[in-house]
C-alpha cells in the first residue's frame, strides 16, 4: 500500500475524531496510516459478509456487526494510543449492551471496546506482510477471531489466538461454534 503517513505519539478522542471524520486512516504504531478507497469487488465481498453475518447475529440475537468502523486504544480515559478500522467487525451481545451501558455517549466516539470478530478483505494494493502484521496487531488486541477475505485466490484465513492459521477455499465454509454457534457462510457465498 503506497500510501504516506505522519507519526505521532498518540492524540487526545476530540482530536482523533476530528481528524478521522476529515480523513479516515488508522493509528498504528504511531503512524498515522491512511484508508485506500473501498473499490467496487471489496464491497461487494463485505456486503455479501455483512448480510448474511449481520442478519444471523441479529435474528439469533448475539450480538451485531459493524462496516468500516474504527475502534481504538487509549492509555487512560481521553488519550488514543492505537486505532484499527476492520473492513467488519463483531461484537458479542452481552460485551456490547455492557459496554453501551458504561459508556452512555457511546455513538458519538469510535469504539472504546475491542471487536470479538474482526474481517479483512484484502485489497488490490495490500502487501502479505501489511496483511500479517495487522492480523498480529489484532490478536495482540484481544480479538477471538480474524477471517482475511482474500480475492485474488478466493480463499478466507482463518485466525484465532494460540491456533494456527487455518485456509479455506470454494467448496468449503468458515465457522465457529464457540463464538458464532452454527452460522455458516460458504466461501464461494463471499465471492458470488
Amino acid at each position: 500500500m503506497a500510501t504516506s503517513s505522519v507519526r505521532i505519539t498518540g492524540m487526545s478522542m476530540e482530536d482523533f475524531i476530528e481528524r478521522f471524520n476529515a480523513a479516515p486512516f488508522e493509528l498504528v504504531d504511531g503512524e498515522c496510516i491512511p484508508m485506500a478507497p473501498v473499490l467496487a469487488g471489496h464491497g461487494n465481498r463485505g456486503a455479501n459478509i455483512f448480510l448474511s453475518l449481520g442478519g444471523y447475529v441479529q435474528q439469533k440475537q448475539l450480538g451485531k456487526v459493524f462496516a468500516e468502523t474504527p475502534y481504538v486504544l487509549v492509555y487512560n480515559s481521553d488519550w488514543v494510543t492505537g486505532s484499527r478500522v476492520p473492513n467488519l467487525m463483531y461484537f458479542e451481545a452481552k460485551r456490547l449492551a455492557e459496554y453501551q451501558e458504561s459508556m452512555p455517549d457511546w455513538e458519538q466516539k469510535p469504539f472504546i471496546l475491542v471487536p470479538d470478530l474482526c474481517i479483512e478483505i484484502v485489497s488490490k494494493n495490500d502487501s502479505y506482510s501489511e496483511i500479517n502484521d495487522k492480523v498480529g496487531r489484532y490478536l495482540a488486541d484481544g480479538v477471538r477471531l480474524i477471517w482475511v477475505v482474500d480475492q485474488q485466490t478466493k480463499s478466507v484465513t482463518v485466525h484465532r489466538p494460540g491456533h494456527s492459521q487455518q485456509m479455506l477455499r470454494i467448496g468449503e465454509t468458515p465457522f465457529d461454534e464457540d463464538l458464532l454457534g452454527d452460522f455458516a457462510l460458504p466461501v464461494a457465498d463471499i465471492f458470488a
